[in-house]
């Protein structure tokens, strides 16, 4: 974005500001704007919180899309949320999800026609690098949780790694929320975060999917090279992790040989074996690995 200077008698130079971000930001004539210098850049900053963002939504029937709505809006970083439905169902659950998925959404009132949903928390963005930090741990825990119950089938266990999935929801919600309103530190960079984000989502997704089979079978039995491809998957993603935090070419190169490695090996394993079991381990297996490889776009592009 460019702007022309417009000089003002001898001394004085001025810049139009962005018409969008004042009005988000309610900057208005006499406004204080903090202005910092760094080299050849000026950043212009405003104290104040933009204004309250509101949605309107209306729920019909037993409307299956009420929650993912909801958490859509949160995600797009809206403040409050006014839901009119005329089936109470379609809203009886919301109380209860919001406190499993979407930190810091209250509702603040509820009638036989209408539930009205508002942010009571503050966001900061210096809490993303520490929520994101945390996704990481969570998704390593969830797969080396994961792994085991190949091992050895636990009911605990599996109860332990819904909860630790639902946590990674509410995180990654809170993240995406956070670069929306926010923005990235470095905010050029702010679409890819969102997607690296989105990704690891996915990914804990697929170990929730091979727990529901394993809480299905109770005892999964697979080959050794079934398990050696579950812990490269896992390995690629343990990479990507130390990856992001120092960046290391050799890292990433390890990770782009060990997807093509993993799905080759995988893809084959699949075509010799008559195991339906194994073969639905695999297919999950393939998904972790090249979701892990797909990251690395993003990855680059935040790098660079």
């Amino acid at each position: 974005m460019k702007r022309k200077v417009i000089q003002i008698a001898n001394s004085t130079q001025l810049i139009s500001l962005p018409r969008q971000w004042s009005k988000r930001l309610n900057i208005r004539k006499g406004s204080e704007l903090e202005v910092l210098e760094q080299g050849n850049k000026i950043i212009i900053a405003a104290d104040k919180e933009p204004e309250a963002s509101r949605i309107e939504l209306q729920a019909q029937g037993k409307d299956p899309l009420v929650l993912r709505s909801v958490i859509a809006a949160y995600r797009s970083g809206y403040d409050e949320i006014s839901i009119t439905f005329d089936d109470p169902a379609a809203v009886r659950n919301l109380p209860s999800q919001l406190n499993d998925l979407l930190p810091g959404y209250e509702v603040l009132q509820h009638t036989s026609s209408t539930i009205l949903i508002r942010d009571i928390a503050h966001e900061m963005a210096t809490e993303f690098d520490a929520v994101l930090r945390r996704i990481f741990m969570v998704i390593k825990s969830i797969a080396e949780s994961t792994y085991e119950m190949l091992e050895e089938y636990d009911e605990d266990r599996l109860k332990n790694i819904a909860s630790l999935e639902m946590t990674n929801n509410r995180l990654c919600n809170y993240c995406e929320r956070l670069l929306n309103k926010r923005g990235y530190t470095r905010f050029d960079r702010t679409v890819f975060m969102y997607v690296i984000v989105w990704e690891m989502e996915k990914i804990a997704d697929q170990y929730k999917y091979l727990t529901y089979f394993f809480s299905q079978q109770k005892q999964v039995t697979v080959s050794k090279e079934a398990k050696k491809l579950f812990q490269e998957a896992m390995q690629m993603f343990d990479l990507f992790y130390g990856a992001f935090y120092q960046f290391d070419r050799k890292k990433v190169a390890e990770i782009v040989q060990l997807r093509k490695d993993v799905v080759a090996r995988a893809l084959a394993l699949m075509a010799k074996t008559k195991d339906n079991p194994e073969i639905r381990v695999i297919h999950h297996l393939i998904t972790i690995a090249q979701m892990t490889f797909n990251i690395l776009n993003s990855y680059l592009a935040v790098h660079f």
